[in-house]
């Protein structure tokens, strides 16, 4: 082999190795005598190979010391593979309708736009995530059956070792010590209170989910507005059932008969819809004689005999930071635990109005 063919081919196998090993800017290099015997050539040839790498600035000689990586050299990185992103599901309830299904359309839109991946993890006692997921969002669509029982069995797992060994973030609940991207509950009621309130409204009923945080939450809100304003609120106006269209409807009836009250803030927008339907056929005019506010600004509400107000909880809003909040923590983004609160917004409709109008 020619001597010139030869250094060239030293100094381009040194670069190389540099990178390989991930050798840093400023780290020393062997003595040239060393890399003579590892490379099987001549102290000469390997002299005229660092020469080389020195006018192409790999290296820096610092004469009666030896050579350096020059501060200008950067190690090659290995292509950077697009990250995973876990979705927590029960495969007993995987999300087909309403808030449930729009929470993980918008995992999805969201993960897709940031130009990630998403894979579905199904959910289990004592689950074992396998090493291609980077983090993990859990959804408060979650528990089926036993919904407190099995909300008790995925915080004892979030608690556990394995869940810390990749980062999670729950949307539309949280975990404490976690991270978690949550609608602004009390916030959100408290918004429609106080338009009710101005509408003159003083006694308004709450229809509340049970042994719901995301329910007190709302009814505290609802509560603080009111005392803004001098105003009590009646604990015989909370009511409080599985929402659903069906129950508020048939429920209706009996509830209103027993109290006093121009206005009620559901749960979420099918419940207030069985209530307009239970209502107006109690000979209620609607929002005249009642008025009646959804949560959830569900497609259906628009379009209902009588438009529905309601408050938009934002859910792309709520998806977005949440998978932006996980990306962050999978790329190397660590700090204290973040609890973010995303506002609602009130969408007035016809299904609201002044007081007695």
């Amino acid at each position: 082999m020619k001597e010139n063919a030869q250094y060239q081919q030293v100094a381009d196998s040194l670069a190389t190795s540099f990178k390989e090993r991930g050798w840093r800017p400023g780290q020393q290099l062997p003595s040239v005598r060393e890399l003579a015997r590892t490379h099987g050539v001549s102290v000469f040839t390997v002299s005229k190979a660092l020469k080389l790498l020195a006018v192409q600035g790999v290296v820096e000689r610092r004469w009666g010391v030896g050579c350096f990586l020059s501060s200008k050299f950067h190690p090659a990185r290995p292509p950077r593979r697009e990250p995973v992103v876990g979705i927590l599901l029960d495969p007993q309830r995987v999300p087909g309708s309403g808030w449930s299904q729009t929470l993980l359309e918008g995992f999805l839109a969201g993960i897709a736009s940031e130009g990630a991946r998403a894979k579905y993890v199904s959910w289990e006692p004592g689950l074992t995530v396998g090493p291609e997921i980077d983090g993990l969002l859990v959804g408060s669509y979650l528990p089926s059956g036993d919904a407190r029982a099995n909300w008790e069995r995925i915080a004892a797992w979030l608690r556990m070792p394995i869940a810390g060994r990749f980062p999670v973030v729950c949307a539309d609940f949280d975990f404490p010590g976690g991270d978690s991207v949550q609608i602004d509950n009390a916030g959100a009621l408290a918004q429609a209170a106080r338009y009710l309130v101005q509408l003159g409204h003083r006694e308004i009923a709450y229809l509340s989910a049970p042994n719901s945080r995301t329910s007190k939450e709302r009814l505290e809100g609802l509560r603080e507005a009111l005392r803004e304003h001098g105003l009590a609120h009646d604990e015989r106006l909370v009511w409080r059932i599985t929402p659903s269209p069906h129950i508020s409807y048939e429920q209706f009836p009996a509830f209103h008969a027993a109290r006093q009250f121009t206005a009620i803030c559901c749960y979420e927008d099918l419940s207030a819809c069985g209530v307009i339907k239970a209502a107006r056929e109690r000979g209620l005019r609607v929002p005249e004689d009642l008025s009646v506010v959804g949560c959830g600004n569900l497609p259906l509400g628009e379009f209902a005999n009588v438009p529905l107000t309601t408050l938009d909880v934002r859910t792309p809003a709520l998806t977005k930071r949440a998978v932006r909040l996980l990306l962050d923590r999978i790329r190397g983004g660590g700090g204290e635990a973040e609890k973010i609160r995303v506002p609602a917004e009130l969408i007035v409709r016809g299904s609201t109005g002044p007081c007695g109008a």
